[in-house]
């Protein structure tokens, strides 16, 4: 009986991905975190893995959601939200300024500890197409309709354009 070796990618190796990748793709993250409650960092690792020809199932894909969510609702999402809502608060420009940019690190540092813990807990192997952003989708109930469908298309091709290294 054989068996199929499985594939992690590094947490730095994916960090640096996602830091490419991200500013081109800002506004179809932020719009999935927003419309459809996405997990931006999912997103991105799972682009990175279809990058590599890698693919993962859908119940290790289920399975690392269930680990990384206590981190992202308990910490990742409530430091954005803290950082949302300064606005909000009786503070000159600057106490605001410094605040959202303080929390914002933070939050960036919460992000790639998210990574980390999606690269201990993903696995995948080797494939000649790779479809994981279609798990995902199916992992957050969504049906594959034509805005979908366009964005998985648009987010393809910028990941198509970051280097690899």
């Amino acid at each position: 009986m054989s068996t199929i070796a499985t594939q992690q990618f590094s947490a730095e190796q994916l960090w640096q991905f996602s830091l490419a990748c991200y500013p081109q793709v800002k506004e179809l993250c932020l719009r999935w975190q927003d419309k459809y409650h996405a997990n931006v960092n999912i997103m991105l690792a799972l682009c990175y893995a279809e990058r590599l020809s890698w693919q993962t199932s859908q119940d290790v894909l289920a399975q690392a959601i269930l680990k990384l969510t206590p981190l992202n609702s308990q910490v990742t999402q409530i430091l954005r939200l803290c950082r949302q809502q300064i606005t909000g608060l009786p503070l000159d420009h600057a106490q605001q300024s410094q605040l959202k940019q303080n929390l914002l690190s933070t939050e960036l540092i919460a992000e790639q500890v998210e990574q980390q813990l999606l690269c201990r807990q993903l696995a995948f192997v080797s494939t000649e197409t790779a479809d994981n952003l279609v798990l995902y989708i199916q992992q957050l109930n969504l049906p594959l309709t034509t805005e979908l469908s366009a964005d998985l298309i648009d987010l393809r091709q910028v990941c198509a354009q970051i280097p690899m290294s």
